[in-house]
């Protein structure tokens, strides 16, 4: 069991929504939606929505292979998750505290981008293994290492060492 579904193993996640007028204090998270943004949207409807996105994104941070798709799904549940700490100041909920889904998306994320390199690692693995001339296998482990470059900012050192520890060890298996 990855730590994907150890965090989240009761997703789907479900609030109960109450009327509330009660404020919240800081969350100390910097986000992107903001109380002023995310007012309008306060309605049941909308939050049962942004709720379903979160999920999707949750699912496919678990399942991706596609770099973008990963990096960009992340980034977009954590903004849910923000977003859904906004509406939790205009609307109660009971569930799954949105502070917590934020706050354990944001400490895990390098965690999970190992969990996402495995994948991709095996995929490409796969994909080289079926090739066969060098030429496009080369060309596979060079779309795979480019496939990160515009997230090396989002990636700690290790796993930035641990994707290029793949690439020389896909490339050294051309050589034999």
């Amino acid at each position: 069991m990855g730590i994907l579904s150890k965090l989240f193993n009761s997703a789907p996640h479900k609030w109960i929504l109450y009327n509330n007028s009660k404020q919240y204090g800081d969350y100390g998270v910097t986000p992107m939606p903001t109380a002023q943004n995310i007012a309008p949207l306060c309605t049941k409807a909308n939050v049962l929505n942004y709720l379903k996105q979160y999920n999707d994104s949750i699912k496919i941070i678990g399942t991706t292979k596609k770099t973008d798709v990963y990096f960009y799904r992340y980034d977009f549940a954590i903004k849910r998750a923000i977003a859904l700490i906004h509406m939790k100041k205009r609307i109660r909920m009971t569930g799954d505290d949105p502070v917590k889904l934020a706050d354990s998306l944001i400490e895990h994320k390098q965690e999970f981008t190992r969990q996402f390199i495995d994948r991709a690692n095996a995929d490409i693995t796969e994909k080289i293994n079926k090739l066969k001339t060098v030429a496009s296998k080369q060309k596979n482990i060079d779309a795979f290492e480019n496939s990160f470059k515009p997230f090396y900012d989002e990636i700690s050192p290790e796993n930035a060492d641990y994707i290029q520890q793949i690439v020389t060890r896909l490339r050294q298996s051309l050589k034999k």
